[in-house]
């Protein structure tokens, strides 16, 4: 997306691209400027989506100290104690 970008697509022109909302695009967009912390903690399952998008709002140092914090209140949990966890480390 953002390559698309830089040759002067606009979002709208992304969201026809990917099938998909202009909100999608630009909340897709924000993930890109995340810390590597957050994008690994996705692609792990420590963090949704969701949620990283809510970290990359944060400061980069922050970004990997909540990463570190969801990590480890989250190790050796699953279903919704793993969530619950997940959503108390970001609140």
């Amino acid at each position: 997306m953002a390559d698309a970008l830089e040759r002067g697509h606009d979002e709208e022109d992304l969201a026809l691209m990917f099938g998909v909302s202009v909100p999608t695009v630009r909340a897709t967009l924000t993930l890109l400027d995340a810390t590597q912390a957050v994008k690994d903690a996705v692609e792990s399952g420590t963090v949704t989506v969701t949620q990283a998008r809510q970290l990359a709002s944060l400061k980069p140092e922050e970004q990997r100290e909540k990463v570190a914090e969801i990590e480890a209140a989250t190790a050796g949990t699953t279903g919704h104690e793993k969530a619950r966890r997940q959503r108390s480390g970001l609140g």
